[in-house]
């Protein structure tokens, strides 16, 4: 029998509905969010459900700069923002 891992990658996850779903359902979820109170609720909701060996959170932000899927922390942000 073949087992296939399935891998949610879900971008501006925001509270992480759809990530705390499928690790609700035994899949790995990759989660990018930059709000400060959707990644409180988000990490509380983590710990509280046990889900921190499937659900890996990334507190960045993504953009498109010349062709390239850049990610910015939020230090590099401000960084980036005053250039």
């Amino acid at each position: 029998m073949q087992v296939i891992l399935q891998v949610l990658l879900d971008i501006g996850a925001g509270q992480g509905l759809f990530s705390l779903a499928a690790a609700a359902r035994g899949h790995r979820a990759i989660a990018f969010e930059l709000s400060a109170n959707s990644l409180a609720s988000m990490e509380a909701s983590i710990a509280f459900n046990g889900f921190q060996d499937l659900l890996t959170l990334h507190k960045v932000v993504h953009y498109h700069l010349h062709g390239r899927l850049r990610a910015l922390n939020f230090d590099q942000q401000k960084n980036h923002r005053q250039q």
